[in-house]
Order: C-alpha cells, then sequence, then structure tokens
C-alpha cells in the first residue's frame, strides 16, 4: 500500500493541473453594467426583451425601430389615428418643432409613451410637470442603490401592483403635476409618482420616469414582465402601428446641447428669455440716452457765397465805368479762344479758315457766325476802333456760341 500512495498523490496532481489548465483556458464573464436601454441589446440593461413582447401583445399592429426624430418619421402619420410612439430613454430632450408635432399626432387619436429619467428643454413646461431626475451615468450613477421597488395603482391594474428586483436603483420621480387634468397611474414604494397619463384630444401622453423597469434584467427577474404587460395595457389593443424610437439614445442631452450652444439652450426657458430682452432693451435705451446728453451741439454755418459772380461783375462795372470798349472787347475775346482752346483741343495761333472748319466741325455752330467772330477778332488785333454798339453787338454773338453748343 505504502508503495502505491506516491501514484495516488502523483495521479491527484496531475488531474488538478489538468482541471487549473482546462478552466483556464474558459472566458470569464462578467455582468454588463452598460445602461444602453437600446431595444437591439440583450445585456442586462438593454430594453431587447420588452421590445421582443410588443408582437404578442399588439397581434394587429406593425411594430417597427426608428432612429429619426419623430417630426421625419417614416412610420408616423400625424393625420391617421391608432399609432403608437414608444420612446425609452435616459433622457428627454425634444425642441419646439418635436413638441409640436406630438401633440398634433396625439390629438388625432394617437398614443405617445415617453420613458425617461430626466425631461429637459421645454418638455417640463409642456406637460405643465416637474420632474426631478437623476443620472444612469457618470461618478453618481451608483448612489442610488442596488434595488428598485415599483407599483401600479391595483384598482386600475388590478394584483399583483408591487415589483421588484436587485438592480439599478437610478431613477425619477414626478414632484408636480395637475391633480384635475393628470391620473396617476404607478409609484415607487414612498408612494413618489413615476407613472401617469395625460389625455389631449383623442389621444393621450403616458410618462414613465423609471426606464430601467423595460430593461431585460427588471422584466426577466421573476414575474417583472407582468409589470411591461400591465404598462402595455393602458394603450388600445387595435394599434395598427407601435414605432420604438431610439433617437433620444443615439442624439442624447449633452451632444443636443452642444449643437444649440449655452445661449440656445437658455433661451429655451421663457424666464430667462424675457430677462434677457429686457437687459438688451434697457441697453439699447442706455446707449441712446448717453449719446444724445453727450453729443456736441453743431454751430450754425452761413451759406457759402459765389465770391467768383461777384468778382465778375466787379470788373464788368469798372471796364463800364472807364469806357475802354476795346480793352474789354479782347478780354472777351482772349477767353473765347481759350474757352475754345480748352474745350474743343483746337489751336488758335491761327485765325484762318482752317481754325473756322475745325470749331464748326467739332461744335456744329453755324460756320457763318463763326466766321463774323473771327473777322472782328482779327479786326482787333489789328487797331480798329469800336463803339458801344459793336460792343453790345459782340457780346450777343459771343454769348450765343456759348448757349448753343
Amino acid at each position: 500500500m505504502k508503495k502505491l500512495i506516491p501514484y495516488i498523490i502523483g495521479l491527484v496532481i496531475v488531474f488538478l493541473l489538468a482541471w487549473v489548465i482546462s478552466q483556464a483556458g474558459r472566458p470569464v464573464r462578467n455582468f454588463d453594467e452598460r445602461v444602453t436601454l437600446r431595444p437591439s441589446d440583450k445585456i442586462p440593461y438593454g430594453t431587447a426583451a420588452a421590445k421582443s413582447l410588443l408582437p404578442f401583445l399588439f397581434k394587429d399592429a406593425k411594430i417597427v425601430t426608428e432612429s429619426l426624430k419623430p417630426d421625419v418619421s417614416r412610420h408616423l402619420d400625424e393625420f391617421d389615428s391608432r399609432q403608437a410612439l414608444m420612446i425609452v430613454t435616459k433622457n428627454f430632450y425634444p425642441d419646439d418643432d418635436e413638441l409640436s408635432y406630438l401633440s398634433r399626432f396625439v390629438r388625432e387619436g394617437n398614443y405617445v409613451f415617453i420613458s425617461a429619467q430626466n425631461f429637459y428643454g421645454n418638455s417640463e413646461y409642456f406637460f405643465d410637470i416637474a420632474v426631478l431626475g437623476s443620472s444612469l451615468d457618470g461618478l453618481f450613477a451608483d448612489a442610488f442603490g442596488d434595488s428598485l421597488s415599483i407599483s401600479l395603482d391595483s384598482t386600475i391594474f388590478g394584483s399583483p401592483s408591487k415589483f421588484v428586483y436587485p438592480g439599478k436603483g437610478a431613477s425619477g420621480w414626478i414632484q408636480r403635476y395637475r391633480s384635475d387634468v393628470i391620473s396617476v397611474l404607478g409609484r415607487y414604494e414612498d408612494g413618489k409618482p413615476n407613472f401617469i397619463r395625460i389625455r389631449q384630444g383623442n389621444g393621450a401622453f403616458f410618462i414613465h420616469t423609471t426606464p430601467l423597469a423595460f430593461s431585460n434584467y427588471f422584466i426577466l427577474h421573476k414575474s417583472n414582465v407582468q409589470y411591461f404587460q400591465k404598462v402595455m395595457s393602458v394603450l388600445p389593443d387595435d394599434l395598427k402601428s407601435v414605432v420604438w424610437s431610439d433617437y433620444y439614445l443615439t442624439n442624447p442631452v449633452m451632444s443636443r446641447q452642444k449643437e444649440k450652444g449655452i445661449l440656445s439652450t437658455l433661451m429655451e426657458y421663457k424666464s430667462f428669455h424675457a430677462w434677457f430682452y429686457a437687459m438688451l432693451s434697457l441697453l439699447i435705451l442706455y446707449v441712446l440716452m448717453e449719446m444724445r446728453r453727450r453729443q456736441r451741439m453743431i454751430p450754425p454755418h452761413e451759406r457759402p457765397k459765389n465770391d467768383s459772380l461777384d468778382f465778375v461783375k466787379t470788373m464788368g462795372r469798372l471796364y463800364y465805368e472807364k469806357r475802354d470798349d476795346r480793352n474789354l472787347l479782347i478780354k472777351m475775346s482772349v477767353y473765347f479762344l481759350e474757352h475754345v482752346r480748352r474745350t474743343y483741343k483746337i489751336s488758335s495761333g491761327e485765325l484762318d479758315q482752317k481754325f473756322v472748319e475745325a470749331l464748326h466741325y467739332k461744335s456744329g455752330y453755324p460756320k457763318g457766325e463763326i466766321e463774323a467772330i473771327v473777322s472782328f477778332i482779327l479786326y482787333l488785333k489789328r487797331g480798329g476802333t469800336v463803339s458801344e454798339k459793336q460792343l453790345v453787338h459782340y457780346h450777343k454773338k459771343l454769348e450765343s456760341f456759348y448757349q448753343n453748343t
């Protein structure tokens, strides 16, 4: 027997080594803590189980998944009825166009089911509620407990009405709502509302603040599938289509804030909107008042006088008083020849027939009139005497030339 002990020990060691080696080759499966809420994810915090149950709950409805904005959806018709839009997301952040579309969509006899922990933008104002949310990501994601207990109104859904699971406990709750127009359908264990109905037109909005209740982990825990079935029972059985939108998962709140910018985001709040424009109006008024007070008065200025005209009149009176008609006629002739040189670019060095032809061609003035003016200028150059009558006659001929050329 003693001889067999070493062989037995060796055999045990071989079996232990083989078992260790076989276990080392197996991958270690860890619990996936990611919260995606995507209808295509089968991880604990995906929503594939909820999505797969819809065809059994709405047998006559067309079930589709879509990633487009609701107001540009290819599967929703705002002019038709008996349709349902499912939105399960961490953060619900619609713009004004989306909210307007959803309102028209519901009024036509359709239903919008929104399950989100946080409601941003104008969504709270639109639904006339206040939601205190929490974070499913980041530093404080695990600060809300490791279990969840929710219940449904037993008078509406019957029993059992309480559902629990040992997973993440992060959730939001509705801390303010209008009890006269809003019906509470579900609560947390401490009585805080998490599920309400808001009727509008021929349809209704359903606001749910515990999206983890639609996760695979919650639904597949014990008999919690009944929770999903009871919640979905608020929708009519004869729906024509159910659209599960993951748009708000693929376009989360932070990326949409970056698109809009800080000022655009703040302008969505009506109180800031009013304050901003009030301050802007006061600033413009202040600038206008300061400009009015500090502007220096402009002193009056007299209208400029035409000194050239006064000079001409003075010189005319001077020559007239001296009665030097010949000298005045010579000056008038010099001005005439200067005018011809400057205006028509004709040399006045030789006052011959060539000069007359050139001036007639360029000015279009009658050739005989030009010859008379040139003849009188040559007469003055030869020293001929002149009378007052010749002065008047010559002045008229020159004025006629100026006015008609």
